[in-house]
């Protein structure tokens, strides 16, 4: 028969078993013990350049949207509804940040625009658009999952603060295999295909607005 000391021993080996069994998905394909950070990039840069150009200038700016935007945290879920973090994983800049310079980066090489700026840098414009980043995590639901980028936008006339255009550009993709290594792959391959389909719909709501407009 079990005596007490072998079955609290036992107790005690399972409970560390189940917890261990909890965790190793937060550092799933990661051996070393240590802190990471991710660059968010956008995996396929458009390099045409527009055929004509607007005469106006956009400014980029924020949209109040899910937290995680504004932080450096990764996030995967398990179920609907739950968000869980990577304990030694994270982004080396907030997503809010990287995704709109990305985005600005996009524009000036499309040069569709006058100009394009970011709000707070001391330059005016006619146009603003508004990002707001909805979700922003790993679905690991099931193996090895896929990540989930939703952007909204608001096309502003910022003289009047008049909505031009509204929309909410939502891209899943799929992973290779799971861990942070692939989400930040992935998640860079979502922000590609999101400013694949972001920046035509600007530039035509930007268009459709001023054809025809005086001056």
């Amino acid at each position: 028969m079990m005596n007490k000391a072998s079955g609290f021993a036992l107790l005690l080996l399972t409970a560390i078993t189940l917890l261990l069994g909890a965790c190793v998905f937060v550092e799933l394909g990661g051996s070393e013990d240590r802190q990471r950070s991710y660059v968010l990039a956008d995996a396929s840069p458009d390099m045409s350049i527009a055929n004509s150009v607007l005469p106006v200038t956009l400014v980029l700016q924020s949209l109040t949207g899910d937290p995680l935007a504004n932080s450096l945290s990764m996030a995967y879920s398990m179920a609907p509804g739950q968000r869980e973090l990577y304990l030694l994983s994270r982004w080396n800049e907030r997503p809010a940040i990287t995704i709109s310079r990305q985005l600005l980066q996009r524009l000036d090489r499309r040069a569709s625009f006058k100009a394009v700026v970011e709000l707070g840098e001391g330059v005016g414009g006619e146009l603003g658009l508004g990002l707001g980043i909805e979700t922003i995590y790993h679905d690991a639901s099931a193996s090895p999952g896929n990540v989930q980028l939703s952007i909204r936008a608001d096309l502003i006339l910022r003289g009047s603060r008049e909505l031009l255009a509204r929309n909410t550009f939502t891209i899943t993709e799929p992973l290779e295999q799971a861990g942070p290594d692939e989400v930040a792959l992935a998640m860079g391959r979502a922000m590609a295909r999101l400013f694949d389909e972001l920046v035509p719909w600007t530039e035509s709501n930007a268009a459709d607005f001023y054809v025809g407009a005086p001056g």
